[in-house]
């Protein structure tokens, strides 16, 4: 009989339970399900032609993956420094919480910043 609660590998001499690796890995292929859905739904989309010259969609990727990437940088070692003063499993588990939480609301204030931003630039260009 396979158990969740058995010990995988040690993190400071603490063992890491399977259920742990089981939660994040879930966690892993959610992320991937989405992307894949995501770019599937990407090519359904019907091709239309537009008179207007249109805009190249690259930049927005560019700036979702390089707030992504600000967000992580930015958090990850204020975290660290909350999360490992406890020891062992309880810490890496501590850490992961914190990182996902705290990326996650500067990845939404940072989208939010540069909405307005490109809001107000736009507001500007078309008044001319």
């Amino acid at each position: 009989m396979f158990r969740l609660r058995t010990e995988y590998a040690y993190c400071r001499e603490t063992g890491v339970p399977v259920y742990s690796l089981l939660q994040h890995l879930s966690t892993l292929l959610g992320i991937l399900a989405l992307a894949v859905s995501y770019l599937k739904w990407l090519k359904t989309l019907p091709h239309v032609v537009v008179v207007e010259r249109r805009e190249n969609d690259g930049w927005r990727y560019l700036l979702f993956v390089s707030t992504a990437m600000s967000s992580l940088v930015t958090v990850t070692p204020f975290v660290y420094r909350l999360s490992f003063t406890a020891n062992g499993f309880f810490a890496m588990q501590s850490f992961l919480f914190r990182l996902a939480l705290s990326a996650t609301t500067m990845f939404v204030l940072l989208m939010t910043i540069a909405a307005y931003l490109i809001g107000r630039a736009r507001d500007a260009g078309s008044s001319l």
